[in-house]
């Protein structure tokens, strides 16, 4: 009975191997801003949640960060360097009723820290209230 869950850096969707619902995600085009989408655009590429391979091997497939996490179908709403920086990347999903929900990630850090890591690559100083995702999200007609 759920659509989405999110841990630290990592969203995942309730469909694929994740569970047993059929949510997808879609990466919109690079240049779409949240504010900006009113539909949702033809042609998405939707996934699934895919971080184990299909029997028999069962193998864990990795985010590519380097951090041990699972290469989830959202996973490219943040990238990693030193520190877990945005990439102001748009999202489609389609829930379980059909609905469509537009998702935006505006921070993982506390929202200065955020402009810092973003800005830098590098990992803020001082506390950065890390782990705290600041997520917008609206339904799309």
């Amino acid at each position: 009975a759920w659509d989405i869950a999110f841990r630290r850096f990592v969203i995942r969707t309730n469909g694929g191997i994740s569970g047993p619902s059929c949510v997808t995600a879609a990466r919109t085009a690079t240049s779409t801003t949240f504010d900006g989408l009113t539909t949702a655009p033809t042609g998405l590429a939707e996934r699934t949640e895919e971080y184990f391979l299909d029997p028999p091997t069962c193998e864990y497939v990795l985010d590519g960060s380097g951090l041990g996490s699972p290469g989830v179908a959202m996973q490219s709403f943040w990238s990693y360097s030193a520190c877990v920086a945005m990439t102001r990347n748009v999202f489609v999903l389609t829930v379980a009723d059909g609905k469509k929900v537009k998702l935006f990630v505006e921070s993982y850090y506390s929202a200065a820290k955020q402009a810092e890591c973003d800005a830098t690559g590098e990992m803020p100083t001082g506390t950065t209230g890390s782990g705290n995702l600041v997520v917008k999200w609206a339904f799309l007609p």
